[in-house]
C-alpha cells in the first residue's frame, strides 16, 4: 500500500460516481460541470465548481501555533480562490464579454484551538490582497460572502472551502469534445514567480500536502500539537512501519538549499492563479484551444477527464522537469514515482490542448507574465477510453501508463 493510502487519502476519490446520474450536466466530458442557466436561457449555461484548500491549512495551523502569527493564514485565501477560479476557467468564457465570476467561501473551525475572529481577519486580508492583485492583472471576481461554522465536535483544527460560478455561452464552451488528433499539449509551470506575484513559489499548489507534511516535518509537531493527527493514523504507522506518522527531518523555519527557501515557505507557497494568463489565451486563441486542465488532485493524470477516446502522450521528446519540492518529498518518503505523478502536479500547474499551429504563440502569453510554458506532448485519437502515457526517466521501462 502506498504511503498516501496509509495516511487515509484516496486520490481517485472513489464514491463520487453516485452523484453523476443526478447532476444536470449539459456536457459529459468537460473539466467542470456545466448546468442549465438559472434564467432558462437555452443559449447559456452555468459553470459550477466547489473546492477547498485541503490539508494545506494544517501547515498554516502548525506555523501559527509555533509563532502565534495569524498572518500565516492570509495565503490560504489565494489557495481557496485559485482552486475554484482556475478550475472554472477550464470551460472557457464567452467572447467579447467581460468575464464575471462569483466566488463564495465556507469556513469550519474548532474554536477551542483557534480564534475564529483572528482566522477570519487573516483570511479577509489575504482575500483583499488577492482580489486587488487579480484586478491589476485584468479581472476581479465578485465576492459573494459565505458561511462560517463552529464545529469543535467534528473538526480537529480548521477547514476553508469555496465555490465559484460563472456563465458561459454554450456554443463557445470548451468541453473537451473538440480535441483533435495531433493536437499538442502546452504545460504551464506552477513554480517560480509570475509578474503579478509578490514572492517566489515552490509550485506545490494545494495538492499532495498530506504526503508532504508527513514526509518532511519532524515528529515533534505531532507531539506538540496532537490535534493535527488522527490517532488511528499514528497507530497504523507504528504497527506497520515502526515509525511515527510525521517522520520527516525538517522544522518549518529550516532553510533547505535545494528549495531555495524554508520548508514552511515552500509548503505555504500560495497556489498560482492561472486565470489572468488563460483569459489572455482565450481572448486571442479561443477557437484554437480544444481543452484546458488545472493539474490539481491527481496531477498530470487529471487530463484524462477531457473529452473521449483520447491518448494523451507527454514528455516523449521533452525532458520532464520536476520541481525540487516534488523530488525532495519522493526521496524522503520513497513513494513510487508512478504514484507521485498521479498525485503531485510536479511543477506543472495548468495544461492547454491546442492546435499545433498556434502553440508557440500561446506559449508567449505566460512568458509575458514571467511564467515558463512548454510544449510537452500531443494527443492521438484511439478507440479505447482515455489514457495518459508519461515518458519519464523515473519509470523502470521509461514510461508510466494511466488508464481510466
Amino acid at each position: 500500500m502506498s504511503t498516501y493510502r496509509e495516511l487515509g487519502v484516496d486520490t481517485r476519490k472513489k464514491g463520487i460516481e453516485v452523484f453523476k446520474p443526478i447532476i444536470q450536466r449539459i456536457f459529459t466530458n468537460s473539466f467542470c460541470d456545466v448546468i442549465p442557466d438559472i434564467t432558462g436561457d437555452p443559449e447559456y449555461g452555468i459553470v459550477a465548481h466547489q473546492d477547498g484548500v485541503g490539508s494545506k491549512i494544517v501547515q498554516n495551523y502548525i506555523i501559527y501555533k509555533e509563532t502565534g502569527d495569524t498572518s500565516v493564514f492570509e495565503g490560504s485565501a489565494q489557495d481557496n480562490l485559485a482552486m475554484n477560479v482556475d478550475d472554472n476557467i477550464c470551460v472557457g468564457i464567452s467572447p467579447l464579454v467581460k468575464p464575471r465570476f462569483i466566488f463564495t467561501q465556507y469556513v469550519a473551525i474548532n474554536t477551542f484551538h483557534l480564534s475564529k475572529e483572528d482566522f477570519l481577519n487573516a483570511v479577509g486580508k489575504g482575500l483583499v490582497k488577492c482580489l486587488n492583485m487579480l484586478e491589476d492583472a485584468g479581472f476581479r471576481p465578485i465576492f459573494g460572502g459565505g458561511e462560517t461554522a463552529d464545529l469543535p465536535d467534528q473538526l480537529r483544527t480548521v477547514d476553508l472551502a469555496g465555490a465559484c460560478y460563472s456563465r458561459v455561452r454554450l456554443q463557445n464552451a470548451i468541453t473537451g469534445d473538440e480535441i483533435r488528433n495531433k493536437d499538442v499539449i502546452v504545460n504551464i509551470r506552477s513554480d517560480g514567480r509570475a509578474r503579478y506575484e509578490d514572492r517566489e513559489n515552490s509550485g506545490i499548489m494545494s495538492n499532495w500536502l498530506t504526503m508532504t507534511r508527513h514526509g518532511l516535518s519532524i515528529t515533534d509537531y505531532q507531539t506538540e500539537f496532537p490535534e493535527i493527527l488522527e490517532p488511528e493514523v499514528e497507530e497504523r504507522f507504528m504497527r506497520e512501519r515502526g515509525k511515527h506518522a510525521y517522520f520527516g527531518r525538517y522544522r518549518n523555519n529550516e532553510f533547505i538549499d535545494e528549495l531555495g527557501m524554508t520548508l514552511g515557505d515552500a509548503i505555504l507557497s500560495p497556489t498560482r492563479l492561472f486565470t489572468p494568463i488563460v483569459l489572455k489565451m482565450l481572448q486571442k486563441y479561443g477557437s484554437n484551444i480544444s481543452a484546458l486542465v488545472h493539474y490539481t488532485g491527481g496531477g498530470p493524470t487529471k487530463i484524462r477527464r477531457l473529452g473521449k477516446n483520447n491518448h494523451f502522450i507527454m514528455f516523449k521528446d521533452v525532458d520532464i522537469d520536476v520541481n525540487p519540492i516534488t523530488e525532495l518529498v519522493q526521496r524522503e518518503t520513497k513513494e513510487p514515482w508512478e504514484k507521485v505523478m498521479s498525485s503531485s502536479c510536479c511543477g506543472w500547474g495548468f495544461g492547454v490542448v491546442c492546435d499545433h499551429e498556434v502553440a508557440e504563440d500561446i506559449i508567449s502569453i505566460p512568458e509575458n507574465f514571467g511564467v515558463e510554458a512548454k510544449i510537452v506532448g500531443h494527443v492521438e485519437k484511439i478507440k479505447e477510453p482515455n489514457k495518459l502515457t508519461l515518458h519519464t526517466k523515473f519509470a523502470p521501462n521509461g514510461k508510466f501508463v494511466y488508464t481510466e
